[in-house]
């Protein structure tokens, strides 16, 4: 009976271990960056339950393109290395602003943002990041964080989120408590994505809630 109490955790003491991970990785992704955070290209913020690192597009992405930028590749890589090591869930988050699309490989911002965001899982799968831990998320022109009337807003508006969720994920994966509730947080799925996804060989879709 002792060995069974002394692996129970207290709920506070669990919290603040929590909070302890939580802040190291946001520190540690704040030194990596700390060059593109003070040019406003990329902001960290971290609450209770997860950590965001938001990335301008225009560092990563060409104009109307899925292809990771060589220069970005060395930001990307910073930040994988920081995530590999830890076993919390990222939802990938592709965002565009109001300025229309329509290509053979794009016909909207819809499937931009989903592809741009299957783009990058892809380059953290290569950084041995799991891809049972991550989600794609296109969510287009729809969250925007500026006014689309004027350049600067629409260039804060194109970004790229991760979206780290502080708790590791469930094995589970079908049924049960813990699986349903993680599938709360990932939000419900977005319309349209997965042939966005498909372009760069993703299946994984989903939506925003963003308070998990």
């Amino acid at each position: 009976y002792k060995a069974v109490e002394e692996q129970k955790q207290d709920p506070q003491a669990e919290n603040a271990t929590l909070q302890g991970h939580l802040q190291q990785m946001s520190e540690d992704l704040e030194t990596a960056m700390q060059d593109l955070i003070d040019q406003e290209m990329i902001r960290i913020e971290r609450t209770p339950s997860w950590v965001e690192v938001e990335i301008n597009a225009d560092i990563l992405f060409p104009s109307g393109s899925a292809e990771i930028e060589a220069s970005a590749m060395t930001v990307l890589d910073r930040i994988a290395v920081i995530l590999a090591e830890r076993p919390y869930p990222i939802r990938i988050e592709g965002h565009t602003d109001t300025r229309p699309i329509k290509t053979s490989q794009f016909p909207s911002n819809w499937e931009l943002s989903a592809a741009r965001a299957a783009r990058i899982v892809r380059l953290f799968e290569g950084h041995g990041i799991g891809s049972g831990r991550m989600v794609v998320a296109g969510l287009g022109e729809n969250q925007p964080l500026s006014d689309n009337a004027t350049e600067e807003g629409r260039n804060r508006n194109r970004r790229v989120a991760l979206v780290i969720l502080g708790a590791p994920r469930p094995k589970s994966r079908r049924g049960g408590k813990a699986a349903e509730e993680f599938g709360t947080l990932l939000g419900e799925a977005v319309e349209g994505l997965q042939a966005a996804a498909q372009l760069v060989g993703m299946h994984l879709v989903g939506g925003r809630e963003h308070a998990f």
